[in-house]
């Protein structure tokens, strides 16, 4: 199972329409494998996009390793 990590209006259904995909997650990988466009994912955060807590503890994760 790969896990997409999306911009969205927060009014959106979770299966519905997103703004930008901005990476992956794939916890199923022998290696937990996660791509993410860091400079993306600041710019969305410079206009008050939040970030959801899962996405921001499993990027934390990746940061420290």
């Amino acid at each position: 199972m790969v896990f997409d990590i999306i911009v969205c209006l927060r009014n959106k259904r979770r299966d519905g329409a997103f703004i930008e995909k901005l990476g992956y997650l794939n916890p199923q990988f022998t290696e937990r494998k996660m791509f993410i466009d860091v400079m993306r994912l600041g710019y969305w955060a410079r206009l008050g996009a939040s970030i959801h807590p899962t996405v921001k503890k499993n990027l934390l994760k990746f940061l420290v390793s």
